[in-house]
């Protein structure tokens, strides 16, 4: 089971009192926390009736949008809502998602606002969880959103889906859905996927006033704008090649169209306008290379070790050894998920630019006190 959970305008109804609490338990000196809270509690506000302002009040509640310090602070109250999922994990009370022979239970993934919860498909289950959220709504001041929040229910009877649904009070989701703007399919890979974000590419030019725009100002767009939209889901995903062409097609269509999107003889190849500029390019990012490179990345940062859940959870399903050097050796890996795929199809990048560095013992240690 997972739950995808949604909270309504979370920055505006944060209650102060409870704020202070988890500044508190976390540590922050008193002094600390009253700058905090001169900081956020120093807005005035005024209702404008018939053009007329009334009398200013001040704020109860709430968190200011746009405020530098506010994520930051939102996060800590994010986090008192996981750590009670650990604290009722720790008791038995809820049992997560328990993946390879109970070694690593989940409970919640959380990235901001955006929560997804996971558990046991049963009532005992979904009851403590409700009981879990309505204790941090009633303690935080936030609600959550029951129209957009949903329960995504595998491998059980259609009955016990409604029924449980129906205790949680979400409604009933389906795959495809989007979490952190990217797609969760049970089939990531099919071109469907990146239809989405090709539309998002091309109501992106939509809104651009061709007229008014020369050569340099649509590098500067395609380079800050258009080339970040896709960043993401290709450093997730493998993208397939129709994917990568018909972005690079997109590309190409803004550099050399003309007013109203007509088409226009492209003067120099893809190619060249992808080198670097002291190669005689423009510096262009090819989607296919950069899918390739962010996968590298990947595998890169997995490689290296360290105790994050994703990395544990990926030597736990594939079996695959812990060390640097055991890692390297691998002639061969098996085929899993999208993302694994990603990373491990582009590890040659990684192995073929790898060298091991042999260093001396005795003879090191001489040489250092003598130069000492």
């Amino acid at each position: 089971m997972m739950i995808k959970l949604d909270l309504f305008k979370a920055y505006d109804r944060l209650n102060w009192t409870y704020l202070k609490k988890v500044l508190e338990s976390f540590g922050f000196n008193n002094r600390w926390i009253e700058w905090v809270f001169n900081l956020i509690s120093t807005p005035n506000f005024s209702i404008l009736i018939n053009g007329t302002p009334l009398t200013t009040f001040n704020a109860t509640r709430g968190i200011r949008q746009g405020d530098p310090l506010s994520p930051f602070l939102f996060i800590m109250v994010a986090k008192g809502l996981g750590r009670y999922f650990k604290k009722e994990l720790q008791e038995s009370k809820i049992k997560g998602l328990r993946l390879w022979g109970n070694n690593l239970p989940i409970t919640h993934q959380q990235f901001v606002d955006d929560i997804m919860l996971f558990g046991e498909a049963t009532l005992i289950e979904v009851r403590n969880m409700k009981r879990i959220l309505d204790l941090f709504v009633e303690a935080s001041g936030m609600e959550i959103n029951k129209e957009k929040s949903c329960t995504f229910i595998f491998n059980t009877i259609d009955s016990i889906k409604t029924h449980l649904t129906r205790t949680l009070g979400f409604r009933q989701g389906e795959l495809p859905t989007k979490y952190l703007g990217n797609q969760l399919d049970i089939n990531p890979k099919r071109m469907g996927n990146w239809k989405k974000i090709m539309e998002k590419l091309r109501n992106k030019m939509a809104g651009w006033t061709f007229r008014s725009l020369n050569i340099a100002g649509r590098i500067v767009l395609l380079k800050s704008v258009l080339q970040a939209i896709p960043i993401y889901p290709l450093s997730i995903m493998a993208a397939p090649q129709g994917a990568c062409t018909k972005i690079k097609e997109i590309y190409g269509k803004f550099i050399w169209g003309g007013p109203n999107q007509q088409r226009k003889w492209a003067l120099v190849s893809w190619k060249s306008l992808t080198k670097r500029k002291e190669e005689g390019g423009l510096g262009f990012r090819d989607p296919e290379k950069l899918n390739k490179v962010l996968g590298a990345k990947l595998w890169w940062r997995w490689m290296r070790g360290g105790n994050d859940l994703w990395k544990e959870i990926w030597r736990h399903k594939y079996n695959m050894p812990r060390t640097t050097e055991e890692i390297l050796r691998l002639e061969e890996t098996p085929k899993g998920s999208t993302i694994w795929d990603l990373a491990s199809q582009n590890r040659d990048l990684i192995n073929n630019h790898t060298f091991w560095e042999i260093r001396g013992g005795r003879e090191a240690r001489f040489w250092d006190e003598k130069w000492q």
